[in-house]
Order: C-alpha cells, then structure tokens, then sequence
C-alpha cells in the first residue's frame, strides 16, 4: 500500500499543478499584473547608496524603515493608497471582501 502512495501523490501533483496552470488568472493575479511596468530603470528616482544616512548596519525592518521614512515622508500614505491596501473582490458582490474592505488576510 505504501509503495503505491508515492506514484499517485506525485501524479496528483503533476495534475493538480497542470489544471492550475491551463486556469485563467485569480483576481488577484489579475489586479497585481496591472502595477508590472516594463521600464524598470523609470522607478529609480535617487541612487542611495550616496546617502549617508543609509551607510550603517541596520538590526532590524523597523530600523530601515525608520531610515527610509527620513527623506520619503510621505511614504506611508502613498503605500496605503496602493493596490496592497485598497483591492477589493470583484466576484464578491457585496463589495465588501479584500484588504479595503472586510479582510480575509492581514499580515
């Protein structure tokens, strides 16, 4: 029984990851490739690595944060305006499912 286990947990793998594949995209997939841009080298506005403030070891996230937050103080509200915070479910009919809404998921 068990040598039999192997072979279909890896084919229903295969298939699974198969149908997934051939499946039109997620909404979210769908409302994430909206903010992909092509000109990668258009998004970088300063070269920070001539910033002095930014030339020490960091302990932590919240200690780079803190560095960034310095000189883009204006950040955090931009950050709260984007898809990440403001997408909502367009299956749901109510409107209300998402991270702008009722969320289902917040790390």
């Amino acid at each position: 029984m068990k040598a039999l286990m192997l072979p279909v947990l890896l084919w229903w793998s295969c298939a699974g990851t198969i149908w997934a594949a051939n499946e039109p995209d997620a909404p979210g997939r769908t409302l994430a490739k909206q903010m992909i841009r092509e000109d990668h080298e258009l998004w970088i506005t300063a070269d920070h690595s001539k910033f002095k403030q930014l030339q020490q070891p960091f302990a932590s996230g919240p200690q780079v944060t803190r560095a960034c937050l310095g000189c883009h103080t204006e950040a955090a509200v931009q950050f709260h305006k984007t898809i990440h915070w403001t997408w909502k479910d367009p299956s749901d009919a109510s409107g209300k499912i998402g991270k702008a809404g009722i969320t289902l998921n917040n790390f």
